[in-house]
């Protein structure tokens, strides 16, 4: 399942998607339409610049820019969801391993 298929998932079950997301705090605050830098991304993720990079180059996050590396928030939300997959669907469905 992707970010976008969990999101509407929620709304068709009538649930909030940040009852369940994690880091729920990057997700809260991350604009979806908004362009962030490796500086901005690690903030969010609390990882170093120097990770955040390598998630560009291996194709984790996907790359509006690279020349700096900017992306645009609703795929640094995918990057999240895909990093927290695990966790998030165990919480989705009620403790149950995914």
């Amino acid at each position: 399942m992707t970010y976008k298929e969990f999101l509407v998932t929620c709304l068709l079950q009538g649930r909030e998607p940040l009852d369940y997301l994690m880091p729920q705090l990057a997700f809260e605050e991350i604009d979806d339409q908004a362009e962030y830098t490796t500086e901005d991304i690690a903030y969010y993720v609390s990882k170093s610049d120097r990770t955040i990079r390598r998630w560009f180059s291996n194709g984790y996050i996907k790359a509006k820019s690279k020349n700096p590396w900017i992306s645009q928030g609703i795929d640094v939300k995918e990057a999240l969801y895909n990093e927290f997959k695990k966790e998030i669907m165990t919480r989705f469905n009620g403790g149950k391993k995914y």
